[in-house]
C-alpha cells in the first residue's frame, strides 16, 4: 500500500540484497512518543518476525522506520510463556537448518540456539470409544476403513492420499496458473483420490491435517504443504531460553523503539503520503506503509482507498486454523 508509485524491482531487490550489520543499542524503557506531525519514511504495521525483519532491512538501507504493534510485546505468533515452568511456546515451537534468514539474523544479533527436544513418538489411538495401539490398528474392530486403507494409521491418511499424485514439482510450483484448478475444497480432492467416508472423518479429527475443516481447507494448500514437508531440515532447533528472545533482540536492534499498544484502526493514502490512525487517538504519517498484520486483524482496519476486489475478498474470507494447546506436569509415566 503506497501513496505513490514505487519501482517494485528496485525496492524488493534492495531488501533482498541488503548486507546487514546490526548494532544493539541501549535505550530508555519509556516508550517514545511520536507526535502527529512527526514523519517517517516507512511505517511497518506489526512487530512479528516479518515486521521486525522488514524494519531492520529498511534501516540498513538508510530509511527511517517506525514499527507499530497492537500488543504490549513484540514477536507476534512467537510467544514464550516465561512465567510457566519450562517456558513453553504458545506459538512457533521450533525451526531447522533450512531457515536460512532466521539463522542469519540470530547469528548477527548473537542470539544462541540449541537443539529442540523431540517429542515422544509413542502414540495411542482412541477411535469409536476404543483405545488402540498403532501396531494393533489394522485388525482393530474400531478400524472401519476400506481394505486398502486399513493398515494406515489415522495420522498418516492425509499424506497417503496427497503423496500418491502430488503434481507440484517443487515448493513454489503452487503459484503457477496451471495449478489454479486445484484450489478446491480438500475433502473433494481426497474423495476423488479414493478416500473413504471413514478416512475423511478420521483425517478431519487429526491435528496433523492443520485444518479447521476439510470442507474449508484448500487442496492446493495441502499439496503445497506436502511438497514442503519433503525438504524439511533434519535438526530441530530453538532459541536458548525461549524463542521470544529472537524478536526481542530484533526489536532492540532498531534505531527507533517499537511503538507498543498501537491498535491500528485506519490506513489512508493521501497525495502527500500515507496516514495511519490508532484507536488511542494517535496518528502517524509516512511516505509508505508496509502491512504485516494477519488478515484476521486487517479485515477490521478501514483502508482508504479500498483494496482491489480479489485482495479484499482474500482478506475478508481467509480462515485461520484454530489451535489449542494443553500442557501437563507429569509425575509418572502413564
Amino acid at each position: 500500500m503506497t501513496s505513490k508509485k514505487l519501482n517494485r524491482r528496485d525496492f524488493i531487490g534492495g531488501l533482498s540484497q541488503s548486507v546487514l550489520s546490526f548494532l544493539v543499542l541501549s535505550r530508555a524503557t519509556q516508550q517514545l512518543k511520536v507526535s502527529a506531525s512527526q514523519r517517517t519514511s516507512v511505517l511497518v504495521l506489526g512487530a512479528g518476525l516479518s515486521g521486525l525483519y522488514t524494519a531492520l532491512l529498511l534501516e540498513a538501507k538508510g530509511l527511517s522506520v517506525t514499527v507499530l504493534e497492537a500488543r504490549d510485546r513484540v514477536g507476534g505468533r512467537v510467544h514464550t510463556h516465561n512465567d510457566i515452568p519450562g517456558k513453553p511456546e504458545a506459538g512457533g515451537q521450533s525451526f531447522s537448518e533450512k531457515y536460512q534468514r532466521l539463522l542469519a539474523v540470530a547469528e548477527r544479533l548473537q542470539v544462541p540456539l540449541e537443539p529442540s527436544v523431540g517429542l515422544d513418538k509413542e502414540m495411542l489411538l482412541y477411535v469409536r470409544g476404543q483405545a488402540v495401539l498403532p501396531k494393533d490398528w489394522a485388525g482393530a474392530t474400531a478400524n472401519q476403513l476400506t481394505a486398502n486403507e486399513r493398515k494406515i494409521v489415522p495420522p498418516l491418511l492425509l499424506s497417503y492420499y496427497l503423496q500418491q499424485k502430488n503434481p507440484l514439482e517443487n515448493e513454489t510450483a503452487w503459484t503457477k496458473p496451471e495449478y489454479a484448478d486445484l484450489d478446491i475444497p480438500l475433502d473433494d480432492y481426497l474423495r476423488r483420490a479414493g478416500a473413504s467416508t471413514e478416512a475423511l472423518r478420521l483425517i478431519n479429527f487429526n491435528p496433523g491435517s492443520r485444518t479447521n475443516s476439510l470442507e474449508t481447507a484448500s487442496a492446493l494448500w495441502a499439496l503445497r504443504n506436502d511438497q514442503r514437508s519433503r525438504n524439511l531440515g533434519q535438526q530441530p532447533l530453538r532459541i536458548r531460553d525461549g524463542n521470544s528472545r529472537l524478536p526481542e533482540k530484533m526489536a532492540a536492534a532498531l534505531k527507533s523503539p517499537v511503538q507498543l499498544n498501537k491498535v491500528v484502526e485506519a490506513i489512508r493514502s493521501l497525495d502527500s503520503g500515507v496516514e495511519v490512525h490508532c484507536v488511542d487517538g494517535s496518528s502517524f504519517r509516512a511516505d509508505y506503509v508496509i502491512v504485516t498484520l494477519p488478515f484476521s486483524v486487517l479485515r477490521d482496519v478501514e483502508i482508504t482507498p479500498g483494496l482491489p476486489a480479489l485482495q479484499s475478498e482474500a482478506v475478508k474470507g481467509l480462515n485461520y486454523t484454530a489451535v489449542t494447546q494443553i500442557r501437563f506436569t507429569v509425575r509418572d509415566r502413564f
